[in-house]
């Protein structure tokens, strides 16, 4: 081989591929916005509830307030009738115990996958996992609506559906940054993908706040509309995109793969799963211990937040009333 021909040594980090517009920080960032939508899933229909489940808080009576004048009383009244059969069919009077059932079924679903989840990873590879759980998580946030119209145990059954295909894309997340991650930038490229976690709380709780104040449906089916339909987009995104390796991406640039695949932590293949021990082991354990009072805090405190602010500090769709 002539020394034009040789191949840059990948581990100087002087001759390291530029990451600002490169593929790994393109997966990344696609990477995070899966997380996001992850996580917006996760919390979208408690933030639904805040106006689509009637708020007794409000109002005695059970009458939304109406701050128009029109000089009369009657007038004042029959506006404030008109308005109030015009949205009744949107409002729904669920008392705590079914709130509870509506929320845990979606995590019921999700947990019940988190194991077998890593197995599909393992046999299929991360992008299957991530593309079919945001589609099929989307098809499922478009039904929602029909189906809260129609029965709650049609609503339990696709909020358990959309647990599992949540359940699914976690190990994939993880599993495609990894494929893609160079040992030199683990720190900042696995940063970026976990900044979705933060991100999808914030975008499901403002995507609420504006949905609860426009006046099309009660408001709360646009927060199922605008997820559904930004999560089958992203599917389609990923799956154009986005490749399990990047030694197998058609766009990416050779120097670039050749230094990711020169650069990533290869594992070697177990010859099967150790169960017996796993089970065993102490480490192991406490890490469930301790991951299990994590995530039991953190889901509490997002999925109970938006019904707080409504209920207990008493604002509203998240605002005073002037």
């Amino acid at each position: 081989m002539s020394t034009g021909d040789r191949v840059p040594n990948t581990a100087d980090h002087s001759e390291m591929p530029r990451l600002w517009r490169s593929w790994r920080l393109t997966v990344s960032v696609l990477n995070c916005l899966a997380q996001c939508f992850l996580i917006a899933s996760q919390t979208s229909m408690t933030s639904a509830m805040v106006c689509m489940n009637m708020n007794h808080n409000d109002n005695k009576n059970g009458s939304r307030v109406n701050h128009s004048f029109c000089g009369e009383a009657s007038c004042y009244q029959v506006e404030q009738e008109q308005d109030d059969r015009k949205k009744e069919m949107w409002k729904f009077d669920w008392d705590s115990k079914t709130q509870g059932w509506v929320v845990s079924s979606f995590f019921a679903g999700y947990y019940v996958m988190q194991v077998p989840s890593g197995v599909i990873v393992t046999r299929f590879g991360p992008k299957i996992s991530l593309v079919f759980g945001l589609l099929i998580t989307g098809i499922l946030h478009l039904l929602c609506v029909p189906a809260v119209l129609w029965s709650m145990p049609m609503l339990y059954t696709l909020r358990t559906l959309s647990g599992l295909a949540c359940g699914c894309m976690v190990p994939g997340i993880y599993a495609l940054i990894a494929n893609w991650c160079p040992k030199q930038e683990t720190s900042f490229l696995f940063g970026i993908s976990n900044l979705g976690i933060d991100v999808g709380n914030s975008f499901s709780f403002l995507l609420a706040l504006g949905a609860c104040r426009i006046d099309f449906q009660g408001g709360w089916p646009i927060i199922f509309y605008a997820l559904g339909t930004i999560q089958t987009l992203m599917a389609i995104t990923l799956m154009v995109c986005v490749t399990d390796f990047p030694s197998t991406h058609r766009f990416i640039d050779p120097f670039e793969s050749k230094f990711i695949s020169d650069n990533r932590a290869h594992n070697k293949k177990a010859r099967s799963i150790p169960v017996r021990r796993i089970l065993l082991s102490g480490p192991v354990w406490a890490f469930v211990a301790a991951q299990f009072a994590l995530e039991t805090m953190s889901y509490t405190f997002f999925t109970q937040v938006p019904l707080f602010i409504r209920d207990v500090i008493k604002l509203p769709h998240w605002e005073t009333d002037s």
